[in-house]
Order: structure tokens, then C-alpha cells, then sequence
């Protein structure tokens, strides 16, 4: 073999050796490449999975003219974690008298082309709402929504009336007007919704100067009130329901121990709170109606 060819082979392995590390770092690239895109389409599935499943759509129980599902939640209470879903439907129509009050009810009806929620407000502090779809997105006549409530509150036990707000376009003809247009404001008419704060199970606050018993507990609204205190006490003593509505209220004034016959009437089952309120405090302890 002559000299050219010896260098004419080295070249030739040289240049296989070239191609064979080119294409190898183009592999190793390509994966890298690849490592990036399957990272980065992970992190958009995770982002959209997390967003598209904040709440489920129940559109299975929807009556004639019911327009949010279920009629309420279970009670939030005070300082306990609390998740629930409330499904909505948008109509296809509704009746103009919910818009403008002047107009004489079941007379009139506006076709709903598309709904949008932007906002959700008056929840208690703490509790916090999303919605699918997201806010800011459009639902059809005739379609389904839902927003998912959560968190924890230790705002005061009552009902309080939440505030969707966002935008809705309608048509439609009223006398011999031809409407045709997209309103924003409160979906109220419509859309309206309360979240129920209760006082926590068991609850039992009791003030150091104030011995309170109840007896039978649990009754059936007729029972015992023994209120012991070594100081002459004067307030007010009432019964509310886990909402913090009264249902019955009088003034109290003991020195040493009282016993106090309550009859509550015909009351619905569960959880009830008797409370002493007094210069010196404030007592409360639940009892149980069967």
C-alpha cells in the first residue's frame, strides 16, 4: 500500500469517526431536546388538569325552573375545613319582569345567548370559590357551570348571602322593541346562593364565674336550665339555632343557683345552643333535640 493510500485511509476513518461523534452529540441534543418538551408538556397537563377539575358538573338534578343545585350546603363550621360544590344551569330563556320589575311577571322572555361569571363575593373570611369554567369564560343557554367552596372561616355563625357577579347577553322583543344586547352587573335575579356558618359540634364555653347545666340533654325541646354562680349575675339567656337565628329570649337575674324551665315547642332535630350573656360574660353550651 503506498504512502497516499495510507493517508487517503486515515482520512476516510477519520471522517466515518466525525460523523459517528456528530451524530451521537445530535442524539444526545435531541434527547436533552426532548427531556425539555416532555418536562415542559408535563407542567402545561398538571397546570390544566389542575385548573379544568376544581369542581365536578352536576347537571342530573335540575327541575323545571331550578337554576342552582342543591338548594344549600352543609353548615361551614367555625374552624373546620369545609369544601362543597354547587352546580348552576343557564337558562335559555328568562322571564323580563326579573330585570325590569315594571313589566308584568310570566309576560315577557328574553332568550339568554351566553352567560359569563367574573366574580363571587360575600363569602365568609376565609372560604374561597372557583369555578368551571374558569372565570371570565362563556357559558351557552342552556349549559352547566359549577363553583367549588373551601377553606376554613371562624366568622360569626349566620347566613351569608353570596354575590355572583358578571355578564350576560340576551334578545328578544318587549311591546315592539327588539333587544339585543349584553348587560353587566349582579346575576343575582337568578344566580342567588347562601353559605351557612355554624358554631362547632360540642361546643361548650363556659365563663369561670357561671355554672350552667342542661337537663335532659339530649330532650325534645323541654328541659332544665341550673344556673350556679357565686356573684349575683343579671343578663339574658336565649336559644339560637347553628345559624345564630334566636328562637327564644329572657332575662335572667340569679344569686347563688336558679333552675330555669324552658319549653321550646315544636323544634326540628339537631344541634342547639343556649347562651347567657352577662356584664361579667358570656356562656354557651349546646344541647341536642331529638
Amino acid at each position: 500500500m503506498g504512502q497516499s493510500d495510507r493517508y487517503g485511509g486515515k482520512a476516510f476513518i477519520v471522517h466515518i469517526i466525525f460523523i459517528f461523534i456528530s451524530r451521537f452529540v445530535e442524539i444526545k441534543r435531541k434527547q436533552k431536546t426532548m427531556k425539555k418538551s416532555i418536562l415542559i408538556l408535563a407542567i402545561i397537563i398538571a397546570f390544566v388538569s389542575g385548573t379544568s377539575a376544581q369542581c365536578n358538573i352536576d347537571s342530573t338534578d335540575f327541575a323545571t325552573g331550578k337554576y342552582v343545585y342543591p338548594d344549600s350546603l352543609p353548615c361551614i363550621y367555625q374552624g373546620t375545613a369545609f369544601s362543597g360544590t354547587v352546580s348552576i344551569k343557564v337558562p335559555d330563556s328568562l322571564d323580563a319582569h326579573l330585570f325590569v320589575s315594571a313589566l308584568p311577571a310570566n309576560t315577557y322572555y328574553l332568550h339568554l345567548d351566553s352567560v359569563r361569571i367574573d366574580s363571587i363575593t360575600g363569602t365568609p373570611t376565609g372560604i374561597t370559590s372557583s369555578i368551571n369554567p374558569a372565570f371570565g369564560a362563556w357559558i351557552h343557554g342552556g349549559g352547566y357551570g359549577c363553583s367549588l367552596f373551601s377553606g376554613t372561616t371562624h366568622d360569626t355563625a349566620g347566613s351569608y348571602p353570596v354575590s355572583i357577579y358578571g355578564r350576560g347577553c340576551v334578545h328578544g322583543t318587549i311591546f315592539t322593541f327588539n333587544i339585543d344586547s349584553c348587560v353587566s352587573g349582579d346575576l343575582g335575579a337568578y344566580l342567588h346562593y347562601n353559605l351557612n356558618v355554624c358554631y362547632p359540634v360540642g361546643i361548650n364555653n363556659v365563663s369561670g364565674d357561671v355554672s350552667l347545666n342542661i337537663y335532659p340533654n339530649p330532650n325534645q325541646g323541654i328541659f332544665t336550665v341550673t344556673v350556679s354562680s357565686a356573684n349575683h349575675i343579671v343578663g339574658t339567656m336565649s336559644v339560637s339555632d347553628q345559624l345564630g337565628r334566636v328562637i327564644t329570649s329572657q332575662r335572667i337575674d340569679v344569686t347563688g343557683t336558679k333552675q330555669l324551665p324552658i319549653e321550646l315547642g315544636n323544634l326540628s332535630p339537631g344541634a342547639y345552643l343556649l347562651e347567657i350573656n352577662t356584664g361579667g360574660g358570656r356562656s354557651v353550651k349546646q344541647f341536642i333535640v331529638r
